[in-house]
């Protein structure tokens, strides 16, 4: 199916949807997962420029593009490798290239409404900034429902058991990020340590 009536099937459809995803595993491309990634960073960077700044919690200056692609790319794919993992060793079905490509999907309504939203920032006052709120939590209780139904969907398992995998998930998603820390924080160290072994070394050398 192609990659826009999936898209707009899991608004109302979502369980079809990500079956149809799992059907299609022989003829599987990276291109929609990959296209939909892009669309969430264009999506996340254009609402954070130009939410009305009564409703934004960081200045458009103050933004850091760099650290926001960081939060969402990061999170999306360790997801998508700890569903597999745990899938994996709970009798799932699902390929890492399917759950990464899930979660693409499961972002979508992020992708359709937050600039709308962002759009009724300008029309709204900062004494209705309650119901804007509202409208984001429901965008992202959505969210963390086509997440949910993907994991339980394509791995057809009990919702216990979906929330159980998703739990494990989540623990061993932290445990991936404790470790990456712990190697850039080693990284860094080393670094510092050659930089300054080499000056040390240049000048005893060279007297500079």
């Amino acid at each position: 199916m192609h990659l826009f009536s999936l898209a707009f099937c899991i608004i109302r459809h979502p369980f079809d949807t990500f079956r149809a995803l799992q059907a299609s595993r022989d003829r599987f491309s990276w291109w929609p997962s990959l296209f939909l990634l892009g669309l969430i960073l264009l999506v996340r960077l254009t609402y954070l420029f130009f939410l009305h700044f009564p409703m934004a919690s960081t200045a458009a200056e103050d933004i850091n593009i760099g650290m926001e692609i960081f939060t969402f790319v990061i999170p999306l794919t360790t997801w998508a490798v700890s569903i597999f993992a745990m899938t994996s060793i709970m009798d799932g079905q699902t390929r890492f290239s399917e759950a990464f490509t899930a979660a693409m999907y499961c972002m979508v309504p992020y992708i359709l409404l937050a600039l709308p939203l962002m759009g009724i920032s300008h029309i709204i006052s900062q004494n209705d900034s309650a119901i804007f709120d509202i409208f984001m939590v429901a965008i992202e209780i959505w969210v963390v429902f086509l997440f949910v139904v993907s994991v339980k969907t394509m791995n057809e398992y009990s919702l216990k058991k979906t929330l159980l995998v998703i739990i494990l998930a989540l623990l061993f998603m932290a445990l991936i990020c404790a470790v990456g820390l712990l190697i850039f924080s080693l990284s860094s160290q080393l670094y510092q340590f050659i930089v300054g072994l080499y000056k040390e070394a240049r000048y005893v050398l060279f007297g500079t």
